[in-house]
């Protein structure tokens, strides 16, 4: 049981915390005091990370729900400030991929795509932040991806919507500024979950792999450490930034070879 922790007192909500990032997010402020309101389009994987939270002595809620309905996200954050008693920190790490040449990319592909991706992110952070600017404080925590800024073929749909969740956090955390609730952005590169790797072929990692300085795959870990500091005061003059965190990835693109 966390006893004390950089969160402690807070109450955070965290969309796709099922699996992967969300769920190591999720599980990582719990650790450091936080309550936890788990979201996720599988209510059942939902229900498992709220009660790997509880083992963990911090109280949990899970949310089954589409980040892409309105109701949706406007029903978590009155759930989670009901029971939970606040909202002080969102994490939007709910996500939703699939590949196809630009010339046949299916058009229902890129309505889910940009409906998740962007739209959700949306849809919770306005959700959230109305009941943040009440108490004139909050953490706005948007995943994006390093796609956003580069041309990954196969990839339009999943590369437009990260690269507006960017361009949201820039105009978000702008007008939020005013009430004391920030707004940033995590762009990961390839990671070790389900989400990054189910597209990708053996030979697309040992490219990618290639061409990443670290020369590995990110750890959820690792993102989660980054959303923490995020989250904590001590990045309370922090907003409007969309922070890479790739092995290098991004800075080395345009040389194929390993330095």
């Amino acid at each position: 049981m966390a006893v004390d922790g950089v969160l402690m007192g807070k109450v955070a909500l965290v969309t796709g915390a099922g699996q992967g990032i969300g769920r190591a997010i999720a599980l990582t402020f719990a650790g450091e005091g936080a309550d936890v309101a788990a979201a996720d389009l599988s209510g059942t994987r939902a229900e498992d990370t709220a009660a790997e939270i509880c083992r963990r002595g911090r109280r949990a809620l899970a949310l089954g729900g589409d980040v892409s309905r309105k109701a949706d996200a406007e029903g978590w954050v009155h759930e989670t400030v009901a029971q939970l008693g606040q909202l002080d920190i969102l994490v939007n790490s709910a996500g939703y991929r699939t590949r196809h040449p630009f010339l046949t990319f299916p058009e229902d592909e890129m309505d889910r795509i940009i409906a998740v991706c962007l739209k959700g992110t949306f849809l919770c952070a306005q959700a959230a932040a109305r009941e943040m600017v009440k108490r004139r404080s909050g953490r706005i925590i948007n995943i994006s991806s390093v796609v956003a800024e580069s041309a990954t073929v196969h990839t339009a749909a999943y590369t437009a919507a990260k690269g507006g969740v960017n361009s949201l956090t820039y105009v978000t955390a702008t007008e939020l500024a005013p009430y004391g609730v920030t707004v940033n952005a995590i762009a990961p590169g390839t990671v070790d979950t389900p989400h990054h790797l189910v597209d990708k072929t053996e030979a697309d990692l040992r490219d990618r792999l290639s061409r990443t300085p670290l020369g590995r795959l990110g750890r959820p870990e690792e993102i989660a450490a980054l959303a923490l500091y995020l989250a904590s005061d001590d990045a309370g003059w922090v907003t409007g930034s969309v922070f890479r965190i790739d092995g290098g990835f991004n800075a080395a693109r345009v040389f194929p070879e390993r330095a």
